[in-house]
């Protein structure tokens, strides 16, 4: 088994931009997110990222995901998070970030109508 996290970043046949998040992402891993990020951002595409096989992912990295958000809805496109577990949903409300979840329109939550409520 491969430990090492994912971070991938690539257009869609749909022309939405995907952003592929596996494994355990932390700060030590925010340079390369925030590399892909960007490189979604500047796209001005609808953005979708995907975490389905996402364990992981800490406050640093949470923050990247948080400002590429507000950067492709200011250009008045969609961020959209898909696959996102309840787990890590639930985290990301517990640090204050619940507000990218709900923007995110996050689905596909094991167990979950409403992965923003999980922590509620």
């Amino acid at each position: 088994m491969n430990d090492s996290p994912l971070i991938h970043s690539q257009g869609r046949p749909d022309g939405a931009w995907e952003l592929k998040l596996a494994g355990d992402i932390s700060v030590f891993h925010a340079a390369a997110l925030q590399q892909a990020a960007t490189q979604a951002a500047e796209h001005a595409v609808d953005v979708v990222a995907e975490c389905g096989e996402l364990r992981s992912l800490d406050f640093a990295a949470a923050q990247v995901l948080l400002a590429l958000e507000r950067a492709v809805t200011s250009c008045g496109k969609v961020f959209r998070i898909s696959g996102l577990s309840k787990d890590l949903a639930a985290m990301l409300s517990m640090v204050g970030l619940s507000e990218l979840l709900a923007a995110a329109g996050v689905s596909n939550c094991p167990g979950e109508t409403d992965c923003a409520g999980a922590a509620a």
